[in-house]
């Protein structure tokens, strides 16, 4: 490191966390349930790294992590936030310092990170009482980290509790820290479950766009390299393929359909302090995502059905004037019915599901994602028939049905919507049977 020059900093730094008091991790343990959610605070009051001079910056970083971080049983996992008033050397001596790279003790403390999830440079409000009496930290929009002096009965007035030469400090040895209780922790940011969905949506997406240019150039191919004959009858090959493409468009369509319901599952776990909510919440996406693999399977062998009878095109359109305006009345008397109203009602109160239908673990997980899942295609499968009308592969149609179930879900007039979608059905099926 010869390129590091002499540095120096003196500040203020706090945490706030998901554990008990008294944090576990602080003295170097096990956190409360064998999970930590975190945030760590750090304010530069002055410092200097060769010319360069630091004074009134801030760094916050969120950390989470299972087991005992200090003895390296799982690494940890970080987002950064840096203050936007640092000018570009400091953000350039910030980012080494706290990425370890100019050694002392965060060049100690970095051999604990095994991911960074992002770094952003944000407006940071930070303060710490003079008197010690409450400390906090907030980013508009992002983070809220605030705690107050713990005190007890037997606590002399005007005094703080501490511990000196904490065994886990985040600050380096020989410090004193001083015990307070969370008063207020809230953080969406840096979300791995949020890009974990939008990661998906995209995958599958991609997927269908491709499917559909081809399909529009008189190429059935469902997988790469692998065509599927237009005209002659499907056999078990072409129907597994068949399924393959009615399996990632449902993901496509309706990932998006449950984000609601996964963000506000993933914030009431953290709030209960429950381990790895990354894995409930993929858990429970999977349980949501099997009952609509469910339904691919039963939709391609319908689909293999009206191909082999020819009600539909090369294209996957159907051949029938009357089939298709028969399919447009039966989605829009659909929308009028009792099981398409207690349906939606279910789909469209993520948190009163939540509410009467919680399962703790991680089957209770699974389970729960069946569930709504089972809600979501009562809802919506009846809607999926109309791909069948102006091809399965449009993928301008396949966008219009994905925005037509978001707006029923969330829109503030969502079920008024979904009632004047089912007249418009209706009247647009008899127009085309007519025809």
């Amino acid at each position: 490191m010869t390129d590091i020059p002499n540095w120096w900093m003196k500040g203020d730094w706090f945490d706030v966390c998901s554990c008990n008091v008294a944090c576990p991790c602080t003295f170097a343990q096990a956190p409360t349930n064998n999970h930590c959610d975190g945030v760590m605070a750090y304010h530069v009051r002055e410092g200097g790294f060769g010319d360069i001079k630091l004074a009134d910056l801030n760094v916050i970083a969120i950390a989470a992590f299972d087991g005992n971080a200090w003895a390296k049983e799982n690494p940890v996992s970080l987002g950064i936030f840096m203050d936007e008033r640092a000018d570009v050397a400091q953000r350039e001596v910030l980012q080494k310092v706290f990425s370890g790279q100019a050694g002392g003790w965060m060049g100690a403390f970095a051999q604990l990170v095994g991911e960074v999830r992002g770094l952003e440079f944000v407006p940071i409000n930070f303060e710490v009482a003079d008197d010690l009496a409450h400390w906090g930290a907030e980013i508009p929009g992002k983070l809220k980290a605030f705690a107050e002096a713990l005190s007890g009965p037997t606590t002399p007035l005007g005094t703080r509790v501490q511990l000196h030469n904490a065994p886990g400090s985040e600050v380096g040895p020989g410090q004193v820290v001083t015990w307070g209780k969370t008063v207020e922790n809230e953080v969406d940011a840096f979300s791995v479950v949020l890009a974990g969905l939008a990661g998906v949506t995209v995958v599958a997406w991609a997927y269908v766009i491709s499917v559909s240019r081809k399909n529009a150039m008189g190429v059935m191919e469902m997988v790469p390299g692998m065509a599927m004959p237009q005209m002659q009858s499907w056999e078990a090959p072409e129907l597994f393929l068949l399924f393959v493409m009615w399996a990632v468009m449902m993901v496509a369509m309706m990932v998006p359909a449950a984000a609601p319901l996964l963000l506000m599952f993933v914030r009431a776990e953290r709030q209960s302090a429950h381990n790895r909510v990354a894995t409930s919440a993929a858990l429970l996406l999977l349980g949501y995502l099997v009952v609509w693999w469910g339904f691919s399977a039963f939709a391609s062998l319908v689909q293999w059905g009206l191909h082999t009878a020819a009600l539909l095109s090369p294209a996957m359109v159907t051949t029938s004037s009357i089939f298709g305006g028969l399919l447009l009345l039966a989605a829009g008397v659909f929308q009028f019915s009792r099981l398409k109203r207690a349906c939606l009602v279910r789909c469209r109160s993520p948190m009163s599901f939540l509410m009467s239908e919680w399962r703790s673990g991680r089957w209770g997980s699974f389970v729960l994602g069946v569930k709504h899942g089972a809600y979501c295609v009562g809802c919506c499968g009846v809607l999926m028939a109309l791909l069948l009308v102006a091809g399965v592969m449009n993928v301008l149609w396949i966008a219009a049905l994905c925005l037509f179930v978001l707006v029923e879900r969330i829109a503030p007039y969502g079920e008024r919507f979904s009632r004047i979608a089912g007249a418009v059905l209706i009247l647009a099926g008899i127009a085309l049977i007519i025809s």
